[in-house]
């Protein structure tokens, strides 16, 4: 019995590594074509960067969008088929402001940085002590993610679902 455990929890975990290794490979992903250069900061440089909208008449994106790029003198960066159709490139503000009128294009975005913070107060000791490199601990722990929509699959010999740092998002999956 002892061996069957041992196969079942190491051919989960195999089939999980090639899952991973899949994805790059997956449609859904969207593939970059074109490096993105960066500041002196390690910041991405998102200036005349924008992101371009099609309609939904639009039946072949990724020709479309580098007919549209080749012509206006930019650069693709990515092409949006799945979730939304459309691209990414660098173009001058005059030509991005031509694509606004463009029948095929729904709207057109300027590309930018987001980034989220926020900071958790009376946060348990293990929270506090990583948020700061030296002791004298202040009760808060700051971070730039949430985590949120993160799925994460755990091959353990069990948990407590009803621990209170689970909050109540620990759900069973397969239990073997």
């Amino acid at each position: 019995m002892r061996f069957r455990a041992r196969f079942l929890l190491a051919g989960t975990a195999a089939l999980a590594l090639a899952a991973c290794s899949d994805a790059a490979e997956s449609p859904l992903l969207e593939a970059p074509l074109a490096p993105v250069a960066s500041r002196s900061g390690g910041e991405p440089d998102v200036r005349d960067r924008w992101i371009v909208v099609f309609n939904k008449t639009v039946a072949d994106p990724r020709s479309t969008a580098a007919r549209i790029v080749e012509e206006r003198g930019g650069t693709l960066h990515f092409v949006y088929q799945y979730a939304l159709r459309g691209f990414a490139a660098t173009l001058s503000p005059t030509a991005a402001d031509a694509l606004r009128r463009d029948p095929r294009v729904a709207y057109v975005e300027a590309d930018g940085l987001v980034q989220s913070a926020a900071t958790q107060y009376s946060a348990p000791w293990g929270l506090d002590r990583i948020d700061q490199r030296y002791l004298g601990l202040d009760s808060y722990y700051s971070y730039m993610v949430t985590g949120s929509g993160v799925n994460v699959y755990v091959l353990d010999s069990g948990i407590r679902f009803s621990h209170s740092e689970f909050g109540g998002r620990a759900v069973l999956g397969t239990d073997v």
